[in-house]
């Protein structure tokens, strides 16, 4: 199950980038970058072997009401991908404006 990473990978960098944004802005943006990257080759690699199929990640073991749960599909991948290349693409292009 890769998809709990992706509230896990932004959480851990928001963290870390709260204490490194004051001292040094480069190794910020870069520490956002890589975030995204690995994001984005996990989603790569999960929406080729969705193909029609759901995937359910439960969190902390409660039923349902009153749980989370983390529901991958096709179309949710397909856009999980999309999304992530334009927040890559759109870190890319900003980085000399936020330096």
């Amino acid at each position: 199950m890769m998809h709990p990473y992706f509230i896990i990978i932004p959480l851990c960098t928001a963290f870390l980038i709260t204490f490194i944004a004051g001292k040094n802005d480069r190794i910020a943006i870069v520490l956002s970058l890589l975030a995204t990257s690995i994001m984005l080759a996990i989603a790569l690699v999960i929406y080729p072997g969705l193909n029609d199929r759901c995937l359910v990640y439960e969190m902390g073991n409660w039923p349902l009401p009153f749980g989370i749960a983390l529901v991958l599909d096709s179309f949710s991948g397909f856009m999980l991908v999309v999304v992530l290349l334009l927040a890559v693409t759109s870190l890319l292009y900003s980085m000399p404006y936020l330096e």
